[in-house]
């Protein structure tokens, strides 16, 4: 822990240094004399916000502000001002005597086409024929979140991002673009971070420059098998001329967004022994007893009232973030640079993540024909957790544990807690478990352009991620009524685990375009190859009897253990890519890839994924000539293409060799030879040497529109996916003692719609904007060749949702022992009392109501999977101040609770307040059943109609309210920009879910195991540029 903090230190050290050093070589070269003015439209004579003014020949620069007002020192041998804006032509104004120069910027016709980044390169979006969500960093920094993730959540239609967790460095969310995408293989995205295969919540945001997410066939079947799941593709800042100097800071306090309340010592005593009196059985707990807590309360010696949520989650819990960005060059040599520190506490103490980020971005131009990028990026994660349990695990024994379990002793020793197992105690004195994960990427390209349009490129990127866990179990003592009762665990564990990732990249591409009268066309062709290795190793030791020794070689010699593996896999592909449009006006794009995989067998292992999209700009054409007053553009687009998978995940681990058949070396698979037991090896399932790539097809037709200058726009798509020749695993006889080999056999369809409307617009002083998205897929299993994948609570099952949720359809309660009788019950009849649930009776062997329930009563009870997502985004602007209301939600999502979630007392445990509202006869409509424990209440919590609960919901994402001081009075300081705001995150929820429950919380809609809740969170920050 010194070792992570003293680097903390010395980092934040250099990055204040650097950043003084910066402003004193500015002071240093700074003169008197300050050029100043107002920038504006020469269309409108609206001012412009974010122009770049640059002294030419010198370091110095600045931007305007939102008045369009800038102030720049002007060196001595300044004498020439270069004003640039995208969109607008530059000028460059030869200074005379005065200081004061008021600009009017004109519009580049030729650059007014916003250029975005899709596969391999960029285009204009007003061509593109794809469909594509592309979203500029600033509107992602917008929001104060520790991952770009969880900032992308409801800005891009058909994109699902569901936060499961508030864990610190683990509470980025999921994605999944456009539905489920396979059955069982990863459904998570391809994301490159500049090309660079990336974890995206390892991104600091103020380095974005761009995000591109392709949604369809047409625009991601240039990556080919890796492009299933769909593509991000993040594209970070570079460098400019000039010299620009950034640094923002916030500071938040978190708190759960919801957690269930757990009861009193009283409360929960008389609810046990009410469930008992239920079963027919004694009261547990005297009313002596009961009503000695109530006069005297709890002593903390013989009598407790632990409060265990309280004892082990923490308030307000901060969190911190630092980030300093540097831009500057010459004509020939430009550069970014930029670092960043987070650090995030957790609910429980112990456990925490912090994470620091630097860059380096370079850009050298050797002449008018060959220039150079290099990047370098360095990513050092490390968190800290508990020892013994993980923090899922602590939140789940500190909500659940009965209050009268003893926590902390009044003599401050540990108490027993439920048989020596003590969450406080956990938390505290149990060792912890710290992981440090270095991650570093270098990326460069090489650019030669010959002749006119023709581009040649080299690349060459190594990313090399490595996970260092170390643990240490320590032991504690307990006690009870003053007396030791055990230690817990019985041994000291200590263990180290490495884990290495490396990715190599090599590839090599040509482009060219030309314009022949009015056809424009540009053709690309290129060639990748790339190859990872990842390895591992682990060891560990138990048994250490000095205290404070906790390296291996400190534990009982007899007790080592160790283990580890190697995988490789390489790839090897050819791609290439064909525009063409006539006026502009038509559009026509091929794709194509063609992959080769190791995982896959030599006869099948490489893959054609073509694609082809067409539009139709409509509003160019001749008869659309009386419309263009009003609009700007309207655009079809249709697009088919193929798409591969060939990441494949069994029982949670990821199959880098699914054709043949894994043999592993282990003590239990012995032979004798030459009379000597050896140790051997085994295959632990069986081979298929011609399974190849899941398949995916898919339809899309979209619509895009603007309107009034760009001050509303519309943009829609319908798409039909179909996932076939899905790998899945056939049941086959235990007997076998292997686990089943792969199949191309299954088959899957999504069919969705999304829509985004967007209206901006600018008042004298006011400006806003306003912007929606919404979308909706619908998924349905075609083909399992047969098979059905009953879980209990959920089902895969031809015909119908993937995992859809599968259970009894419930009827109430029964309300007296007559309709018992009356009536086909689950289970022992003898059990089922008044107060229990009732099922309905569905089919028997024959297809009809038997009189019985059982698994044949069982029926589709609904989909896990979120529909009709939407978002809304309000931005504001106004003499400075700025408002940005963001909400977000999901119109339909059925969630199955289970477990402590509605069980009382589960697995030995509390009960919550919320669930003291249980049948009763006076009470026939209650919310929980009969009150009974364990056993007893089994029937009562069947997968049925009465545990699935809506999970739709409407939050207020996030809130920020800004202030940006005038130029005026920043400029003095020499600081171009300077802004102070305050923020909220997930502040208020409207939904009909549990009370204690978050809606969002669970990405498969289960709800009811280990969690860890999501955060709201207050932040105060600043941005400042210099």
């Amino acid at each position: 822990m010194k070792q992570i903090f003293t680097r903390k230190r010395k980092l934040v050290g250099l990055m204040l240094l650097l950043f003084s050093l910066i402003c004193q070589v500015q002071f240093v070269s700074a003169q008197t004399r300050i050029i100043s003015g107002t920038i504006t439209d020469k269309e409108d004579g609206m001012p412009l916000p974010g122009v770049t003014v640059i002294v030419k020949g010198s370091s110095a620069s600045t931007v305007t502000d939102a008045n369009g007002k800038y102030s720049i020192r002007l060196p001595e041998s300044g004498t020439t001002l270069l004003f640039t804006f995208v969109g607008f032509k530059a000028r460059e104004v030869k200074l005379g005597s005065g200081n004061i120069y008021n600009i009017a910027m004109e519009i580049d016709s030729k650059e007014l086409g916003e250029v975005v980044v899709v596969g391999y390169g960029k285009q204009k979006k007003e061509n593109l024929t794809g469909a594509l969500t592309a979203i500029k960093g600033e509107e992602l920094l917008t929001r104060p979140v520790t991952s770009a993730t969880a900032a992308l959540q409801g800005i891009a239609p058909g994109v699902t991002v569901q936060q499961g967790s508030g864990q610190p460095g683990a509470d980025g969310g999921n994605i999944r673009i456009r539905g489920q995408s396979s059955m069982f293989s990863k459904t998570f995205p391809l994301i490159l971070v500049d090309g660079v295969e990336s974890n995206m919540d390892d991104v600091d945001m103020n380095t974005v420059e761009s995000i591109s997410i392709l949604k369809d066939a047409a625009s991601a079947s240039i990556y080919g098998s890796r492009a299933a799941n769909g593509v991000v593709l993040i594209t970070t800042k570079r460098g400019k001329q000039g010299l620009n100097v950034g640094f923002s800071s916030y500071y938040s306090v978190q708190n759960p967004t919801e957690l269930p309340t757990p009861v009193s010592a009283v409360d929960y005593m008389r609810a046990v022994n009410q469930a008992k009196v239920n079963n027919k059985e004694n009261p547990q707990y005297s009313q002596a007893l009961i009503d000695q807590y109530i006069n005297e309360g709890a002593d903390n010696m013989t009598r407790f009232d632990t409060d265990w949520r309280s004892l082990v989650v923490q308030k307000n819990v901060p969190l911190q973030n630092y980030a300093l960005t540097i831009n500057g060059g010459s004509d020939n040599i430009t550069y970014f640079a930029s670092g960043n520190y987070m650090k995030q506490k957790g609910l429980i103490n112990n456990n925490s993540y912090e994470r620091f980020n630097l860059r380096l971005n370079t850009d050298v131009k050797f002449n008018k024909w060959v220039k150079s990028t290099f990047d370098v990026n360095v990513k050092q994660g490390n968190s800290v957790e508990p020892g013994l349990s993980s923090p899922k695990t602590i939140f789940n024994k500190a909500l659940n544990f009965v209050p009268v379990f003893s926590g902390v002793n009044n003599d401050g020793t540990w108490g027993y807690g439920q048989n020596g197992d003590n969450p406080a105690a956990i938390v505290a004195a149990s060792g912890a478990k710290e992981k440090n994960s270095p991650d570093v990427t270098f990326n460069g390209t090489l650019f030669v352009n010959p002749v006119k349009g023709l581009e040649l490129q080299g690349n060459f990127a190594k990313r090399v991620f490595t996970a260092n866990t170390s643990t240490f179990i320590a032991p504690y003592d307990t006690y009870e009524n003053g007396t030791f009762r055990s230690t817990y665990p019985g041994d000291a564990i200590g263990s180290e685990s490495f884990n290495r990732i490396v990715r190599n990249l090599y590839r090599v591409q040509a482009s060219y375009n030309t314009a022949i009268d009015k056809h424009n066309i540009k053709v690309m062709a290129g060639g990748q190859a790339e190859d990872n290795t990842i390895k591992y190793t682990t060891a560990g030791r138990s048994k250490y009897y000095f205290p404070g020794f906790e390296d291996l070689n400190n534990g009982e010699g007899s007790t080592a253990s160790n283990s580890g593996g190697q995988s490789e896999w390489a790839m090897a592909s050819l791609y290439g890519r064909a525009n063409y449009d006539y006026k502009g006006r038509y559009l026509l794009e091929l794709n194509a890839r063609y992959d080769g995989s190791s995982r896959f067998g030599s006869d099948n292992r490489w893959g054609f994924y073509p694609s082809a999209s067409v539009g139709w700009r409509v509003s160019d054409e001749p008869f659309m000539e009386f419309t263009k007053k009003y609009v700007d553009n309207i655009k079809l687009r249709a697009s088919y293409g193929e798409l591969g998978n060939q990441d494949l995940t069994f029982n949670g681990v990821e199959s880098f060799y699914p054709y043949t058949s894994l043999l592993i070396a282990d003590p239990q698979y012995s032979y004798w030879f030459d009379k000597q037991l050896s140790s051997g090896f085994a295959p632990t399932e069986l081979s298929n040497p011609i399974i190849s790539w899941e398949r995916s097809t898919q339809l899309d037709i979209g619509l895009d529109a603007d309107f009034f200058n760009g001050k509303l726009t519309f943009t829609g798509d319908y798409y039909v996916r179909k996932i076939e020749r899905s790998l899945q695993k056939l049941k086959i006889p235990i007997y076998v003692g292997l686990d089943p080999s792969w199949q191309n056999l299954g088959s899957m369809e999504n069919k969705g719609w999304e829509i985004a409307i967007g209206h901006n617009n600018r008042i004298n002083e006011f400006k806003y904007g306003v912007t929606l998205s919404l979308s909706d897929v619908k998924n349905k299993i075609d083909n399992l060749n047969g098979q059905v994948y009953d879980f209990g609570s959920t089902i895969h099952k031809e015909g119908e949702p993937y995992g859809a949720y599968y259970g009894y359809i419930a009827e109430g309660y029964f309300q007296t022992q007559e309709e018992i009788n009356a009536s086909p019950v689950y289970g022992n009849r003898a059990v089922v009392k008044p107060g229990f649930v009732k099922y309905r009776d569905i089919s028997g062997p024959n297809g009809v109501p038997d009189g019985v329930i059982d698994s044949r009563d069982r029926v589709i009870l609904g989909n896990p999977f979120p529909r009709y997502e939407y978002g809304l985004n309000l931005t504001s602007e106004y003499k400075g101040f700025d408002l940005t209301v963001f909400v977000q939600g999901v119109g339909k999502k059925d969630t199955y609770i289970a477990g402590m979630g509605v069980r009382p007392f589960f697995t030995g445990g509390t009960i919550y307040t919320n669930q003291l509202d249980t049948w009763t006869p006076e009470n026939p409509n209650a919310e929980y059943p009969l009150l009974l424990i364990n056993e007893a209440s089994t029937p009562n919590y069947q997968a049925s109609s009465k545990w699935i609960k809506d999970g739709s919901y409407m939050r207020l994402k996030n809130i920020v309210v800004g202030y940006t001081l005038p130029a005026a009075l920043t400029n003095r300081v020499k600081v171009s920009k300077l802004r102070f705001y305050v923020s909220g995150q997930n502040l208020f929820t409207l939904s009909n879910f549990y009370k204690g429950y978050d809606p969002e919380i669970s990405v498969s809609g289960n709800y009811g195991g280990e969690f860890y809740p999501i955060m709201k969170t207050i932040t105060l920050g600043l941005d400042a540029k210099f």
